[in-house]
């Protein structure tokens, strides 16, 4: 009987690994057909409210887009990453891990863009909510746990870009 159980188990299982596996794949083979990977630094652009002191009105934030384009006049630092460092991100970003629950805010001041021909795809990231927002073709990429979200941070850091973060973790 156990046999059979565990002939069931495994039956029922697999389907899920091979989702999971293909799952991921994709993003791999989004992040190694990129033109340019490059991960960036910004000004806030979501997540907090500015206001003007003389009027009292809203004064609206920037956004991570101009014309279908990483938003230059809000980039703080940026790294282009290649070779290695896209396997290392990819390790990062395509483990398994336990899912948490996304943040309750969102204020994002780093981001991975994948440029391609032309075609901009990014992961903004709000490192102090543990929150992420994505391109739509990149809105599958899955939860994000604690130790994912240290390991993404430190390589960051790692990366030189610092504006706004804490000091590597490992």
């Amino acid at each position: 009987m156990k046999q059979f159980l565990l002939a069931v188990f495994v039956i029922l299982l697999a389907p899920l690994l091979s989702f999971s596996q293909s799952n991921k794949q994709w993003l791999i083979e989004k992040f190694k057909n990129a033109d340019t990977i490059l991960l960036v630094s910004h000004q806030v652009n979501a997540g907090i409210t500015v206001v003007n002191d003389k009027t009292g009105k809203d004064i609206p934030l920037p956004t991570l887009l101009v014309n279908r384009r990483p938003n230059e006049g809000i980039i703080m630092e940026e790294q282009i990453v290649k070779g290695k460092d896209i396997d290392a991100l990819l390790q990062i970003l395509t483990q398994s891990g336990t899912a948490t629950s996304k943040g309750t805010c969102f204020i994002p001041r780093q981001s991975i863009f994948l440029l391609k021909n032309g075609q901009v795809s990014f992961i903004d990231i709000s490192f102090s909510c543990r929150a992420y927002n994505t391109s739509a073709d990149l809105k599958d990429i899955g939860t994000i746990d604690e130790s994912q979200w240290k390991a993404l941070e430190d390589y960051f850091i790692k990366h030189g870009l610092t504006y706004q973060l804490g000091q590597p973790l490992n």
